[in-house]
């Protein structure tokens, strides 16, 4: 399992959770989860895009996979902010990229 993965819990747990919008929180953890087994342990700008389209594709609600970038950068902001994972701020930026163009 990927450090990736491993903070998906600690992330929901955590402070931060506590501030993400209460309608994002339901499938949060199982989309980030997915997330972050597809994106691997080699995080490039295809993987992470590659991963977005496998999560748009599961069987979750339509609002949840809409929202699913918004999820995201908070996780990445929070493992960036809490030292978890430096660096994880540029993804962040790389999704808000993403979504932006599609």
């Amino acid at each position: 399992m990927s450090k990736l993965s491993e903070s998906v819990a600690d992330y929901c747990n955590s402070e931060h959770f506590l501030f993400l919008n209460p309608d994002l929180k339901e499938h949060a953890e199982a989309l980030l989860a997915h997330w972050c087994d597809q994106v691997g342990d080699d995080v490039t700008t295809e993987s992470i895009r590659a991963a977005l389209r496998q999560v748009a594709m599961l069987d979750a609600p339509a609002e949840a996979r809409k929202a699913f970038p918004e999820v995201l950068r908070e996780y990445l902001q929070y493992l960036e902010s809490s030292g978890l994972l430096p660096g994880a701020g540029d993804w962040a930026e790389q999704v808000s990229h993403l979504e932006s163009r599609h």
